[in-house]
């Protein structure tokens, strides 16, 4: 092994430990290190793939190279021992199976909870996009977004900017998504799912036909997709109350009759609009709200009830938030890769970086 490394091979041994030494000098992380020397090794292993091998077949070209880099980076998650790493770190602070927390723990904002939530993930890669869909639900719930009737059916237009009840949570993400609705339509102007994500991905300029990236709001979004959250500023208690909030939705009873507690439908009645925040963020809002419309039959006439039955008996309402939902989940790593573009860095390693901690 000496002798391929160090007789055969030692240019490219060179130019691995340069970009860790580059890596480790910008970061001064060791995770963060490897992920600089995986992203810029396997662009220097594709180009000279692309220089070397033009001659042969260009679609199986691209399938080596891009099946190497995807073995490159799924050798260096086991070598690191990260999943040790991680799974020790969760059994630390959560333990095995956390009780049911049915209190909503709002400790931080939307954002601080998913870092959380990756922090304590056991997947390799983590998806973001909950994130956008529960601040979209924080905005129908609020007024911000609201449905009206269409010609073709029932239509999503853009209100006036509400704040939450004041709590101290930081409604920052929730800012800028409102600030992209506003870019797609006016407050009082209808906005469809297409406007929406290509507001949040990119703006087309007719007259050049070029793209105009607004580098503000997109890397204030990206930003905050990517909040990086020190576990000092919250307890263990805390921490286990929020996968204890997960445990608690997916056990929710499924009849009115299986409530207990005195003044349980009253209060499920008034914090089911978060309870539907949090389930977005854990992507189990279908069998949350089922479960929450069989036990609220009742209809008191509040704006929050006559969404509820909207959302649960009517399919075009229903159709027209999921292709909202959808839109917005599509464009968020695009915003992702326009922030990133903007930084300097290449597109692809934004999301490279979701294999290791935040």
């Amino acid at each position: 092994m000496f002798y391929y490394l160090v007789r055969k091979y030692w240019k490219g041994t060179l130019l691995a430990v340069a970009f860790y030494l580059m890596g480790y000098y910008t970061y001064y992380n060791f995770d963060d290190a490897m992920s600089f020397m995986v992203c810029m090794g396997s662009l220097a292993w594709m180009t000279g793939l692309i220089v070397h091998g033009t001659r042969g077949n260009g679609k199986k070209l691209v399938s080596l190279a891009t099946g190497l880099v995807n073995l490159l980076l799924i050798l260096w998650y086991v070598v690191s021992l990260k999943p040790l790493r991680r799974l020790v770190r969760r059994l630390r602070y959560i333990g095995l199976s956390p009780e049911p927390y049915p209190y909503l723990a709002l400790y931080g904002s939307l954002a601080d909870t998913q870092a959380m939530l990756h922090k304590f993930s056991l997947a390799p890669f983590y998806d973001k996009t909950p994130l956008t869909r529960a601040a979209l639900w924080q905005l129908l719930v609020r007024g911000s977004l609201r449905f009206a009737d269409g010609d073709k059916g029932p239509e999503l237009q853009v209100g006036p900017w509400s704040d939450a009840p004041s709590d101290g949570i930081d409604q920052a993400f929730e800012r800028t998504l409102y600030k992209f609705l506003c870019q797609a339509a006016q407050p009082g102007q209808t906005v469809t799912p297409k406007q929406l994500a290509r507001v949040i991905s990119y703006y087309s300029q007719k007259r050049k036909k070029t793209k105009q990236y607004d580098i503000d709001n997109q890397f204030r979004f990206a930003d905050l997709l990517n909040t990086g959250l020190h576990l000092r500023a919250y307890t263990k208690t805390d921490i286990r109350n929020i996968w204890g909030m997960k445990r608690f939705l997916k056990g929710l009873p499924a009849t009115r009759e299986q409530l207990t507690g005195k003044g349980a439908e009253l209060e499920l009645r008034r914090v089911w609009p978060d309870y539907m925040a949090y389930a977005y963020l854990f992507g189990i809002e279908q069998r949350v709200i089922k479960r929450i419309a069989s036990m609220l039959p009742a209809d008191d006439g509040s704006a929050q009830d006559r969404l509820l039955r909207l959302l649960t008996t009517s399919k075009p309402h229903r159709r027209a938030l999921k292709r909202m939902m959808a839109a917005a989940t599509t464009a968020t790593p695009m915003a992702e890769d326009a922030a990133a573009g903007y930084m300097g860095r290449f597109s692809f390693a934004w999301h490279v970086d979701e294999i290791y901690d935040i």
